[in-house]
């Protein structure tokens, strides 16, 4: 990967299978309903008449998993040193600007992370891995990559790239392959 703008496209390997129902339940002590959560957490599942109780993981489908999953997975910003300040613009419209060599999109357990040297990308994984620890979740090797921008890459569902035309450089989002195909 030439130097220019880089991508960290990573995948939690079976993310709301695996999430530690202590570390979830650490992060919203004091909060009202914890006991209802802990209940939700602790409920197991019915497959085929056969009651399987729960350990760990969110149950998949289930209203409150997305949420647990974003609380469980906050603070990988931090991790990365990106920090965000409030600036007004003249237009009086609050505008959040980031500081740090890292910037993220995150979605549930999909995220993408970006930077402006394949030398910062390829220090992601070691970063990142007490945090992963913390949560009792891996990275899914076979969906997690680096790539340049030039190569493009897929998130929810779209595709993002920088193509060089005749005009000058032009960055496109369009729907995924993979979204065009269902």
């Amino acid at each position: 990967m030439e130097n220019g703008v880089g991508f960290f496209e990573g995948d939690f390997k079976s993310c709301f299978d695996t999430l530690s129902h202590d570390f979830i339940l650490q992060q919203i002590k004091g909060f009202p309903l914890y006991g209802l959560v802990e209940k939700f957490l602790k409920a197991g599942y019915v497959d085929d008449n056969v009651f399987y109780s729960a350990n760990e993981g969110t149950p998949q489908g289930g209203i409150l998993s997305p949420l647990l999953a974003n609380i469980a997975l906050n603070g990988m910003e931090k991790v990365l040193n990106i920090t965000y300040t409030e600036n007004i613009s003249k237009d009086e419209y609050v505008i959040y600007r980031t500081k740090g060599k890292y910037r993220m999109v995150r979605y549930a357990d999909d995220f993408v992370i970006f930077a402006q040297n394949k030398e910062d990308i390829e220090e992601i994984y070691e970063i990142l891995n007490p945090y992963l620890e913390d949560r009792e979740i891996e990275l899914a090797k076979d969906k997690t990559q680096i790539t340049h921008i030039t190569e493009g890459f897929d998130f929810l569902g779209f595709n993002f790239r920088r193509y060089q035309t005749k005009d000058g450089i032009i960055h496109l989002n369009k729907p995924s392959k993979d979204s065009i195909k269902q």
